[in-house]
């Protein structure tokens, strides 16, 4: 999950904290992010210039600087 290294306690308090952080309530699997990059190789074919989120509506929740 990006985070290497962790035992499996830390984990297991990473997974909760990413279900009660992201709008869908639990953690994406690979298999997930697996289809969305498909997508993007294979059927959006006239897609361009545009963010592609795969983060279960987490990056909706923040703001960025000056926001």
């Amino acid at each position: 999950m990006g985070v290497p290294g962790l035992t499996a306690d830390e984990r297991a308090e990473f997974e909760r904290q990413g279900g009660e952080t992201t709008p869908l309530k639990r953690m994406g699997t690979g298999e997930e992010v697996a289809a969305a990059a498909l997508f993007l190789a294979a059927d959006a074919t006239f897609t361009t210039n545009v963010e592609f989120p795969v983060d279960g509506g987490f990056a909706q929740g923040l703001t960025g600087a000056g926001h």
